[in-house]
């Protein structure tokens, strides 16, 4: 016998309406879960004598992707290069204002791993050594198609292209080695979100770019200089490093948080840091720290747990 319209159930639109339903709550709830991230035991790195007999004191590190860790000691216009094989430190630079010598070394970068470059504040330069610290050559930043003055940060993207900061001015100027600049970024046709006081670059796989502006704010942009996102933290930010996806900032004081779009989480410390850090560094899933003052290097293992 055949049913009527009337008294028929909407069995399909009734599953249908079931199976939405629980997916909108296992997407809720797989929302409001947020890993949490700790740092194991922080552990120090043994500086080799030959750095420690010469009062080496760096206050600016960079990692690359092979694990060797570089130190800037400003002071003494030296770097060095602790490979991560165990291999014999190299030492390089030395006071001067030509070719590897340099008199007020700002900044270093080491990523993505086989070039270092390094921004030499008081001649307004840009040096560039390979992975082993042999000298390979220069840029005078003032003789760029947009020049910069007194840079106080460098990073350099996959692509090759490197971004400077600069001391006077609030701004990110992009350009190639030869000096050709290809964009300023954080100017005043940025609005309200203009650069104020820019203390730390980082760049993440995808040559997208974090900074630490006006201490408490961080921004991230695509390659071309586009405005992604923004956040901030009540407190004096100093550095920013990628972690993958995220970001990891961190403060003079030894504290840490991951920051995404929509996230902020504090990452928990087995052992809470005891000194104040001039630098951070980031390699895979290894942080690095310095010591402000004595220079002594740091690491921990940064963990995710569900």
């Amino acid at each position: 016998m055949m049913i009527p319209p009337r008294e028929r159930k909407p069995r399909k639109k009734r599953i249908t309406g079931f199976l939405i339903r629980q997916l909108f709550l296992m997407l809720l709830a797989t929302a409001s879960m947020q890993a949490q991230v700790t740092l194991s035991d922080w552990t120090q790195i043994q500086v080799p004598p030959e750095l420690t007999g010469n009062q080496f004191s760096p206050m600016r590190m960079a990692v690359n992707s092979f694990g060797d860790l570089y130190l800037l000691d400003e002071e003494r216009s030296l770097i060095a290069r602790l490979p991560a094989d165990g291999d014999n430190v190299r030492i390089a630079g030395g006071w001067g204002e030509t070719d590897e010598l340099f008199p007020s070394g700002s900044d270093l970068t080491a990523a993505p791993g086989l070039d270092v470059l390094i921004v030499d504040s008081d001649t307004h330069r840009l040096l560039k050594f390979d992975r082993q610290l042999n000298f390979l050559e220069e840029l005078n930043l003032l003789s760029t198609d947009r020049p910069v003055e007194f840079p106080s940060a460098v990073v350099r993207n996959h692509a090759g292209e490197v971004l400077v900061a600069s001391d006077t001015e609030a701004d990110l100027t992009m350009m190639n080695m030869g000096g050709t600049v290809i964009s300023v970024m954080g100017g005043e046709n940025y609005g309200t979100d203009r650069f104020v006081d820019i203390n730390s670059v980082a760049i993440n796989s995808i040559n997208e770019i974090g900074l630490i502006d006006s201490d408490d704010r961080y921004l991230v942009l695509s390659r071309n200089g586009r405005m992604l996102w923004r956040g901030s933290l009540n407190m004096e930010l100093k550095f920013i490093e990628s972690t993958g996806n995220e970001w990891l900032v961190g403060t003079a004081k030894g504290e840490f948080f991951i920051v995404g779009q929509d996230s902020q989480t504090e990452v928990l410390q087995e052992s809470l840091t005891q000194w104040i850090v001039s630098d951070m560094a980031v390699g895979k899933d290894t942080v690095y720290i310095l010591e402000e003052g004595s220079g002594h290097i740091f690491q921990a293992q940064l963990r995710y747990v569900e």
